[in-house]
């Protein structure tokens, strides 16, 4: 099972924030496909780059997880893990691309919107997470 959304991320832009949204204690099934655009038109992203999430969550922790380069439809792909909906509430994030000369370029902040599920027993404990250490 999963749930996918899409959204379409700048990375010149200071318009208002793509919102998100995400129910607390999911893992692993919802999944964020990102367009990137520059200045409306579509970025092309180069082979030998990498691509990383990051998040900010809503109770203060962090989040750096490596994301998926989709080259057939320039798109990345954000699977959110348990520790990223540990949380509930607002949090901020984006996405980075490291090209293969150490350029790095980022998206504008997009915010993910954590809904408070009714019963969490089992849920994770909320914590940072490195995935990509």
């Amino acid at each position: 099972m999963e749930y996918t959304q899409e959204i379409t991320l700048d990375v010149n832009s200071n318009t208002a924030y793509t919102v998100v949204g995400a129910k607390q204690g999911d893992s692993s099934s919802r999944i964020i496909v990102v367009h990137i655009t520059k200045n409306g038109v579509p970025y092309i992203i180069e082979p030998n780059a990498t691509a990383y999430f990051r998040f900010k969550k809503p109770d203060g922790k962090a989040i750096l997880n490596e994301a998926y380069i989709n080259y057939n439809d320039n798109t990345i792909s954000v699977i959110l893990t348990s520790q990223t909906l540990s949380a509930h509430g607002r949090g901020y994030a984006d996405v980075v691309l490291y090209g293969s000369s150490q350029e790095i370029l980022s998206t504008v902040s997009f915010v993910l919107l954590i809904m408070a599920a009714p019963d969490i027993s089992g849920a994770a404990t909320s914590s940072d997470e490195f995935g990509y250490l």
